[in-house]
């Protein structure tokens, strides 16, 4: 009787065990794999809200400047043990003034951006990242107007190939200077960054130069530099400035190739930057799942037309176009610009387009 009653008892306490064990795990799978990922989400759906109201604060506001230079402390950055790329192993730059953009002071530029970085990093673990990248990757697909995905698909799937662009960056005089001086296409006097453009005097360079054609494709899109998204899942600040600095560029390389923001156009785009960005996740997904939002007609002009004409940018673009310093050239004839670097114009669109309004 005693023994059957021990081996009930010893049944009752498995179970119960077993029952706390699975409670536990339960709570833990949706705390880290289900819960933080959408708390991400979330997050990023407010980053955006919040973006466009800054951006409708500052284009009805004119900013004020800083009436005291920034302390020691305001501009040193808190040591990171996590960062592998440094500032201090680029070699430093003399202060430099490029045209149409604020000038940068090299010794605060990367004291500015990792405070900025640090205001908008999140850390997440292997297991959220999967997850962010397949849900982002799913809804990107579902809504191509969903770009916060889109920037959220790049964050969580681009470091192996962001550290082989930092160091194809570094080989470069140029490249290093502008991971040096960590210049930002946004609108003069935002301060979420270093350096800035001034598109009015942009609009008041001569019609041929690039930085006109560029403001002047800006505003018949109605685009805006500040909507992009910032990077937050990336573990690394100067990595993070690289995929930085892809995004904020993408609108330049635009009107140097001059593909359409349709979705032929972009997904063209996106296959002539696979190979300029040396295979960098967001480009390749793109570039094979865009396809499938195009028509018969589309696919073809794809596979005939806008795949061979991004290969042939392999042999001959000359130099790694993520280090340049476009805000350099941009009172220079765009011509002049393309024939420098090699950049053939895309072939014109053979066929109609589905949608001539994508979000690029």
């Amino acid at each position: 009787m005693l023994s059957r009653l021990s081996l009930a008892w010893t049944r009752t306490a498995a179970l119960q065990q077993t029952r706390a064990v699975r409670s536990v795990t339960r709570s833990f799978v949706t705390r880290t794999v289900v819960t933080s990922p959408f708390r991400a989400i979330k997050r990023i759906n407010s980053v955006s809200q919040q973006s466009l109201a800054v951006r409708a604060l500052t284009t009805a506001t004119t900013p004020t400047p800083l009436k005291h230079a920034p302390t020691a402390t305001e501009t040193a950055p808190k040591p990171d043990t996590t960062t592998t790329y440094t500032s201090t192993s680029i070699a430093a730059a003399a202060p430099h003034v490029a045209p149409h953009v604020t000038a940068i002071d090299p010794s605060q530029a990367s004291a500015e951006w990792i405070r900025f970085y640090r205001s908008v990093h999140r850390p997440i673990t292997p297991v959220q990242r999967a997850f962010l990248a397949v849900g982002s990757a799913v809804l990107g697909f579902l809504n191509t107007h969903r770009g916060d995905m889109i920037s959220v698909l790049g964050d969580t799937t681009g470091a192996p190939v962001l550290r082989q662009l930092h160091q194809s960056m570094t080989t470069t005089e140029e490249g290093r200077r502008v991971l040096s001086e960590k210049p930002r296409i946004l609108t003069t006097g935002i301060a979420s960054g270093a350096g800035g453009v001034d598109f009015a005097a942009l609009r008041a360079l001569p019609p041929n130069t690039f930085g006109a054609q560029y403001a002047a494709w800006m505003d018949s899109h109605g685009y805006h530099p500040n909507d992009r998204s910032s990077v937050q899942f990336v573990d690394d600040p100067e990595l993070a400035y690289v995929m930085q600095r892809y995004r904020e560029v993408h609108d330049l390389w635009h009107v140097l190739v001059q593909c359409p923001t349709s979705v032929l156009g972009e997904v063209a785009q996106k296959w002539w930057e696979a190979v300029q960005t040396s295979g960098l996740p967001i480009t390749v997904i793109s570039s094979l799942i865009g396809p499938f939002r195009l028509s018969l007609a589309e696919q073809s002009a794809l596979v005939s037309t806008y795949i061979p004409w991004a290969l042939r940018s392999r042999t001959t673009i000359n130099t790694p176009l993520l280090a340049v310093y476009w805000e350099e050239y941009f009172d220079q004839p765009i011509e002049q610009v393309r024939k420098r670097f090699g950049i053939e114009i895309a072939p014109p669109v053979p066929v109609p387009t589905t949608d001539a309004t994508a979000k690029h």
